[in-house]
């Protein structure tokens, strides 16, 4: 996987392309945009993928590259009259070269604008029903809880994080849960053990999502857990999510809004997804993926500042999450190591304009 980093839809790195032909007494530079690299392996989003493609432009610009390259060693590159029928030939070569180059380049920007945030589509065009997970309470004779399903395009940051925190096993536990959903579920069903408490602790809001949560199995819909967050001294910030989505290799939690407080509103808009999945040869990768926006007050009084405190604290809850799972798999007899994170962070209006989002 790519280490972490923050980087703008399209990379932009320039490959500059030099003619000095004595054919036609001048000098052009061309710019050629680098092809941005496509985050591995979308999780739940097979149709998502981007290989072909990326491929296709690969090639495409390795030809235009060598076709530029081998202009000086043709009959362009011998010394001849400025106004021979020769020297406009090589003239016209040059201009369709630029004009290679331009239509190239917008096809890159473009892919690349959809390609590095792809993989995170799906969740970031989910977008739960309050009343249909409220219904799946019902179905567990809880009560039905008032709360507001926090959509990503109304929250206030003016960044969205896409991000995949994963873990790879190459051996399961050998004690414990021997399979890959029974490590899952483990893992669920225990989440409090596996964060660093200084960033967050995990716990239900009722009494009867706690019951539900602590089941064996794919993770209740329409459960509503809490993180409650560290805010310095004794002071903390709470955000609760509602189990919106799940099978027995995932689970996706969405921020919810409940009452004014404690939890209130969450600091983050969009979805979280955990799961777990082969990667051949009998090796699994756990992860966790994201597609959020942050939205809480914070944000909205300092924008820049603001989001980083919430993308910061996010990324040492996930990390030491990280960290926790590899602990448990190895003392447990398995083998896994936490592979770097994968985070791009574009704005929201170029979100809004790659063509991904669909309202």
């Amino acid at each position: 996987m790519c280490s972490a980093r923050s980087v703008p839809l399209a990379t932009a790195g320039i490959v500059a392309l030099w003619f000095a032909s004595p054919a036609v007494a001048q000098h052009t530079k061309l710019e050629l945009v680098r092809l941005c690299d496509v985050s591995p392996g979308p999780v739940r989003a097979a149709q998502l993928t981007f290989g072909e493609k990326h491929k296709g432009l690969a090639g495409k610009r390795t030809r235009l590259v060598e076709e530029i390259g081998a202009y000086s060693k043709g009959k362009c590159g011998q010394r001849m009259p400025s106004k021979s029928e020769l020297a406009q030939e090589c003239r016209a070569i040059i201009q369709g070269f630029g004009t290679k180059v331009a239509e190239l380049n917008e096809e890159i920007t473009a892919f690349c604008r959809t390609a590095e945030v792809g993989p995170w589509a799906d969740l970031l065009n989910m977008r739960p029903s309050a009343q249909a997970l409220n219904d799946q309470r019902a179905r567990r004779n809880r009560d039905k809880v008032a709360f507001e399903v926090q959509r990503i395009e109304e929250a206030r940051g003016a960044h969205v994080n896409f991000d995949t925190y994963a873990v790879e096993i190459t051996g399961l536990p050998t004690k414990g849960p021997a399979t890959p959903e029974l490590l899952l579920a483990h893992i669920r069903q225990n989440l409090n053990e596996f964060f660093d408490h200084s960033a967050s602790t995990f716990v239900s809001h009722t009494t009867g999502d706690a019951t539900d949560w602590a089941a064996g199995g794919a993770a209740p819909l329409g459960s509503l857990m809490v993180f409650k967050i560290p805010a310095g001294g004794v002071f903390q910030e709470q955000g609760a999510v509602v189990t919106s989505a799940s099978t027995p290799t995932m689970w996706v939690f969405s921020p919810v809004k409940i009452g004014l407080s404690f939890p209130g509103e969450h600091p983050v808009s969009g979805n979280r997804e955990f799961g777990i999945r082969s990667i051949g040869e009998g090796k699994y990768e756990i992860y966790t993926r994201a597609a959020d926006r942050a939205r809480d007050k914070i944000v909205q009084a300092i924008p820049g500042p603001g989001e980083d405190v919430v993308f910061r604290g996010a990324n040492k809850l996930w990390q030491s999450w990280q960290a926790r799972v590899v602990d448990y798999v190895k003392a447990n007899g398995g083998s896994a190591t936490a592979a770097p994170p994968v985070i791009h962070r574009p704005s929201w209006t170029e979100v809004e304009s790659s063509g991904l989002l669909r309202r």
